[in-house]
C-alpha cells in the first residue's frame, strides 16, 4: 500500500514508524518497506528492510526474489543468483524466479546459462511473453536467429502490445536485411 501512495517518501516514513512503534513481527510489513525504498532508488536500504523480512518469513520465495532485484541492481550479481537459487529450493516451479534467475545471468554475461533458466520458466509457464522475449534476445545475440525470431513472435502473440519484444523483433529484421516486414 505505501508504493501506491504518490508520495514514497511520505509512505517510507509512516511505514516506518509503524514498524518502529508496534515491532511487528510480520514479514509483510517489511516487505512493503522494501518495495518502497527499491523503487525509490534506494536498494541499500532495502536489500537490509528485505533480509529482514526474510528473518521473520525465510520460507518466502517472493522475499528472495525481491531480494535478488535489489542485489542485482547494485550489481551484486553473484550473491543475487545465489538468493534466486534459494527461492527454486523453496519453489521450483516459479516461472518468474527462473526468469529473474535468466536476467541475472545475463547480466553477468553468462547467455547460455541464461537460455537454461528461461527454458525452464518456458516450460513451467509456456505463455510467459517476458520469458520468450528475453529467450529471443539472447538467442539473437548468440547468432541464432531462427531461434530468436520463433520466440519474439511468440512473445508478441502472447501480448501484442509487449513494447520490448517488438523493439527486439525489429532488430532482428532490420539486421538481416528484412525490412519491408
Amino acid at each position: 500500500q505505501v508504493a501506491q501512495q504518490s508520495n514514497l517518501a511520505v509512505g517510507i516514513t509512516r511505514l516506518r514508524a509503524a514498524i518502529d512503534r508496534f515491532l511487528p513481527q510480520n514479514a509483510e510489513y517489511y516487505l512493503q518497506l522494501g518495495d518502497a525504498l527499491s523503487e525509490t532508488g534506494r536498494c541499500d536500504e532495502a536489500v537490509h528492510v528485505y533480509e529482514r523480512a526474510l528473518d521473520l518469513d525465510p520460507k518466502s520465495p517472493f522475499g528472495r526474489e525481491r531480494l535478488a532485484l535489489c542485489l542485482a541492481s547494485s550489481r551484486q550479481f553473484s550473491r543475487a543468483e545465489a538468493i534466486l537459487n534459494q527461492a527454486l529450493d523453496l519453489a521450483p516451479n516459479s516461472a518468474t524466479t527462473w526468469i529473474l534467475l535468466g536476467g541475472v545471468r545475463v547480466q553477468q554475461g553468462r547467455l547460455q546459462a541464461a537460455i537454461q533458466a528461461l527454458e525452464h520458466a518456458i516450460k513451467i509457464d509456456p505463455r510467459s511473453p517476458d520469458a520468450f522475449n528475453t529467450a529471443g534476445a539472447i538467442w539473437f545475440e548468440l547468432g541464432d536467429n531462427a531461434r530468436a525470431e520463433t520466440a519474439l513472435r511468440r512473445a508478441i502473440l502472447l501480448q501484442p502490445n509487449q513494447a520490448p519484444a517488438l523493439n527486439n523483433l525489429g532488430n532482428l529484421l532490420s539486421a538481416t536485411g528484412r525490412f519491408d516486414e
